[in-house]
């Protein structure tokens, strides 16, 4: 059905709902995550009334949309004068019918919610399943580091006094789900098609996007139990705290010979010999390990995420294994998993058919498209 939308101080009939989304050009794990399906799935996306334009400038062109999707990270260098993210998105607000945020940051922390009365929709890729915990300030700006702060009375040297903002309760019903960084290409051989030179040509050369095309089967031979390759020096102590926490408990018990890295082949062969992987919270709680272990058969055992609200979930009951946050049954798990071969293999079925269900079958591309839509047309 055809509509009037705004164009500049004119109207025009448009039969079709247009987002137009607002990027940089560094192209962030997160940001790609977001693109990659977009860019998979234009057509799709077409055919069911919705285009999608993508720009890294503001100018007049920008605004010519039934949608404004703007990725936080291009706003990264203005936070020190926010009044100047502030004026644009009121004006971006009079020029456009919806003006939706995208928060590419890791966590289901706090980083950008000073934007909340300005915009009309704020999504990210994981929440905080009670929401109501927003409107409490945490250490760190993360659950996670307010807890290793409290717990372990664990300090950071460095604030980020902008990405600690309360949203006023009125405004936390704008806060919404999208989907996770899971929505891009962690194989072997990652498919990403996203760097400077490709954009800038990519009417001209277009890139073949296309999701993990080899899946290892979870109950392929494996020689080893676990592998754990994880690095810890993270600027935020909080962060590194229990990445460090991880290493020093397996070195005590004996379990760990090397956690450094190594080449990603070589760390992919490593993870399809291994029942699980070890892959604790990074920046945020979920790590691109964890998708990629996914794709090589093995079990996720990593921090308990049940305060947390994402899609594609898969660190749902039965899909990995969980330790508490503060340690106490960690070492008893990894001791028990010689011991739980079955188990593991079972919880990395369930969770590589979760997400290759939704990457692999027409039935899941269906769905990322219905999401998107969902979400640009509340």
């Amino acid at each position: 059905m055809s509509r009037l939308v705004p164009a500049g101080d004119r109207y025009k009939e448009r039969s079709e709902m247009k987002v137009n989304l607002l990027h940089t050009t560094s192209f962030s794990s997160n940001e790609k995550a977001l693109l990659f399906p977009l860019y998979c799935f234009g057509n799709q996306l077409r055919e069911r009334g919705c285009s999608v334009g993508f720009h890294t400038t503001i100018s007049d062109r920008l605004y010519d949309c039934d949608v404004l999707l703007l990725l936080g990270k291009f706003f990264n260098r203005t936070w020190d004068t926010p009044s100047e993210v502030f004026d644009f998105l009121t004006q971006a607000r009079k020029r456009t019918n919806r003006v939706i945020w995208h928060d590419s940051t890791d966590s289901t922390g706090t980083p950008q919610f000073a934007v909340l009365p300005y915009v009309d929709r704020y999504l990210k890729a994981q929440l905080l399943r009670d929401r109501r915990l927003y409107l409490r300030r945490h250490y760190g700006y993360r659950l996670f580091c307010d807890f290793y702060h409290e717990k372990f009375g664990i300090e950071d040297s460095e604030t980020d006094g902008h990405m600690n903002t309360l949203p006023a309760e009125a405004d936390l019903g704008k806060i919404d789900l999208l989907w996770n960084s899971g929505l891009s290409n962690y194989s072997v051989h990652r498919c990403t098609g996203f760097d400077r030179r490709w954009f800038n040509y990519r009417h001209i050369f277009p890139y073949p996007f296309h999701y993990p095309r080899t899946w290892y089967p979870p109950r392929a031979a494996r020689q080893r139990v676990f592998s754990c390759r994880i690095r810890t020096d993270y600027p935020r102590a909080t962060v590194s705290f229990q990445r460090a926490e991880v290493e020093r408990r397996l070195r005590q018990i004996r379990l760990l010979e090397s956690a450094r890295k190594m080449s990603r082949k070589k760390y992919f062969k490593e993870m399809e010999a291994s029942y699980a992987v070890i892959s604790p919270f990074g920046f945020g709680e979920i790590s691109l390990r964890d998708f990629e272990l996914t794709i090589c058969g093995a079990a996720c055992v990593k921090q308990n995420m049940d305060h947390m609200d994402t899609w594609p979930n898969l660190w749902r009951p039965g899909m990995y294994v969980p330790w508490r946050w503060d340690f106490s049954d960690f070492e008893d798990i990894v001791r028990s998993l010689p011991n739980r071969k079955e188990e593991l293999t079972q919880c990395a079925e369930n969770a590589q058919q979760c997400y290759r269900n939704l990457l692999d079958t027409a039935e899941g591309h269906e769905a990322i498209c219905n999401r998107f839509i969902e979400k640009m047309s509340f």
